[in-house]
């Protein structure tokens, strides 16, 4: 018996009982006669319910011998001639019934692991667009972080110099005032003594009052530099997060494409290479992914390290400097005014080309008139050369303020007013104030933490001794 594509028989007893009735065995006969035989005749016969594969079966049909049209006479007369179909069925009708019978069941077996490869398919796709969904909203969710961070950095950045613009125009109208001030000192002090004196002891209250303005500006020269260094760490903190989520990215890529090769049935050899590779790239991203956290927290560590030791040197360096300016001998280690203008030679010149009366009175116009010169910042007697490759700023001697100091004065007077201006354009090129530090008398250089420690170790010790 010939089965249908789905299992069903394709001739059926109701089916060949049918075939008694007088129309259809009519309808048989004009077949018969004319030999044309439409598919869905063939369909109709035979009880098929799929068409796609009507044509393939229609060809054969077309060249089988006028056996084949007997055989379909006596199938439809089957119970009224009493004749069993084996008996009349040629070769070739059942060699063509066991293809049909084998096409059916290749049918079936095709269309169940299509729907299974569709269900996987479904699958795949809904995992893919989760997939897809968590990494567009990661990507969003990490552009707007960096986005609100770089704006919360721009502010910051703007802000900070805006703030010391600010701090530094309130200086510099005190400063203003207090130079007025100190000119006017300078006139009242030619009168007598007695006014000297006074202007004496006005000067260095206007000396003390510049000092903690010079003290507050240098503060917040520092505040600056430290919000520098903090934008810097946290740009470099930024960096490496940046890093990392480039290499997270990377990874969810890698184990996407990864499963979804893993999840065909039929791998090939190609395939199978690119999926030990891209087993490998995911190994390797992990290990980078490890190592960027842990440069992330040390970095982290290294920075607050940092910072802390930093602010304990800087506490300790006033400490230092507060505490050596009432020590009395300053032959090794003390503190050091740079930027101060010493009046001894001023007054060593003048004497020698002064009356005894007159050269004190001198002296100090003439410091402190050179004072208000280190002082202005628009004047700067300073040209750039280059050494070996590097740019180096030196005194420009060919300045006609220095010029005219040495051919009046003398070098003595003209190189304490050309170290006053290095040190200041060394310390304080902007606000041009006198800043304290630690110096180092016999070799003549800024002193290390270490040796000024050394030093108080050293007067602590012959303190001890004098006393037992």
């Amino acid at each position: 018996m010939l089965m249908h594509l789905h299992g069903t028989p394709l001739v059926e007893h109701n089916h060949l009982q049918s075939t008694r009735e007088s129309t259809s065995t009519r309808k048989g006969n004009q077949e018969w006669a004319t030999h044309t035989f439409k598919p869905w005749s063939i369909a109709k016969t035979f009880g098929f319910r799929n068409f796609q594969i009507l044509p393939k079966v229609y060809s054969m049909l077309e060249g089988l011998s006028a056996t084949y049209f007997f055989f379909l006479f006596a199938v439809k007369h089957y119970k009224s001639m009493e004749v069993k179909i084996e008996s009349i069925i040629p070769s070739e009708v059942r060699t063509i019934g066991n293809l049909v019978e084998c096409l059916a069941r290749e049918i079936d077996a095709k269309n169940q692991k299509l729907e299974e490869m569709e269900c996987k398919y479904n699958e795949i796709s809904v995992s893919l667009r989760k997939a897809v969904e968590e990494k567009d909203a990661l990507y969003q969710n990490y552009t707007e972080e960096m986005r609100r961070m770089q704006c919360v950095l721009h502010d910051h950045s703007l802000r900070v110099p805006q703030e010391i613009e600010k701090f530094k125009s309130v200086l510099d109208s005190r400063m203003e005032e207090l130079a007025k001030r100190a000119s006017e000192l300078k006139k009242r002090e030619m009168q007598n003594d007695f006014d000297r004196k006074k202007l004496i002891i006005e000067k260095r209250k206007n000396a003390m009052t510049s000092q903690s303005l010079q003290t507050t500006m240098l503060e917040q020269k520092e505040a600056y530099e430290y919000g520098l260094r903090v934008l810097e760490d946290e740009r470099n903190v930024m960096k490496i997060q940046t890093l990392r989520m480039g290499i997270l990215e990377r990874k969810r890529s890698c184990e996407y494409a990864l499963r979804t090769i893993e999840d065909r049935q039929c791998i090939g050899e190609d395939e199978n290479l690119k999926i030990d590779a891209m087993r490998e790239t995911i190994s390797n991203l992990e290990e980078k992914e490890g190592e960027l956290e842990h440069l992330e927290d040390l970095s982290q560590s290294l920075i607050a390290k940092e910072r802390k030791s930093n602010d304990e040197m800087q506490e300790a360096r006033k400490e230092l400097i507060d505490g050596l300016k009432e020590i009395s001998d300053c032959t090794s280690i003390g503190v050091k005014r740079m930027g101060e203008l010493d009046v001894n030679p001023f007054q060593n010149a003048c004497r020698q080309k002064y009356p005894i009366g007159e050269a004190d009175v001198k002296s100090l116009e003439l410091c402190s008139l050179w004072d208000d010169y280190l002082r202005n910042p628009n004047w700067h007697p300073f040209k750039i050369i280059t050494v070996a490759g590097k740019s180096q700023e030196i005194i420009d001697y060919e300045d006609e303020k220095l010029n005219g100091l040495k051919n009046e004065l003398g070098e003595v007077v003209y190189r304490a007013v050309t170290t006053a201006l290095m040190e200041i354009n060394d310390y304080n090129p902007s606000g041009r104030f006198i800043i304290p530090e630690l110096w180092n008398f016999r070799e003549g250089k800024r002193a290390t933490l270490k040796e000024a420690i050394s030093f108080l170790l050293g007067q602590l010790k012959s303190t001890l001794k004098r006393k037992r």
